[in-house]
């Protein structure tokens, strides 16, 4: 049951969940923006479906990272030990999760581009590429609070 309900409330109050929103807000008060960058990716959508390498190599990098994290290899070892350690790789699925999430944003956001016309799907980029980024950032301070934790 606690493994749940820090899931839960892992999801709902993360600052992944604040990057996935966050271009929606904004975009809702000043849709300039994505008007401008829809109009760029409607005349060139090759620039849209390039966008989606990023959460892509994002991806990569989480995996790689968090896979050092729950993997440890060692002295790191004793993290294996810690009574918190489900809780660790609870959140490092969900930063790959996370990311993966921000790669079907922006492949929708290409998709909505490329089909509508519309500004709403260089949004949905904007959101899927700021919550990958979002998630690589909060692993990879994930592994620095270990190496601190384990004065490596």
């Amino acid at each position: 049951m606690k493994s749940f309900v820090d899931l839960f409330r892992a999801i709902l109050i993360s600052p992944e969940v604040i990057a996935l929103v966050l271009p929606f807000a904004v975009g809702l008060y000043w849709p300039e923006p994505a008007v401008f960058f829809a109009e760029q990716f409607s005349a060139d959508i090759k620039w849209a479906f390039g966008a989606a390498a990023i959460p892509v190599a994002f991806i990569a990098a989480s995996y790689q990272i968090g896979g050092e994290i729950i993997s440890p290899q060692g002295t790191r070892r004793v993290l294996l030990d810690w009574p918190d350690y489900s809780m660790l790789k609870n959140r490092i699925v969900l930063a790959l999760i996370f990311c993966a999430l921000g790669l079907v944003l922006v492949i929708a956001g290409a998709f909505t581009i490329g089909s509508y016309k519309s500004s709403f799907g260089a949004t949905m980029i904007f959101s899927g590429l700021l919550v990958s980024a979002t998630s690589l950032a909060t692993v990879g301070l994930a592994k620095w609070k270990i190496r601190e934790l384990l004065r490596e």
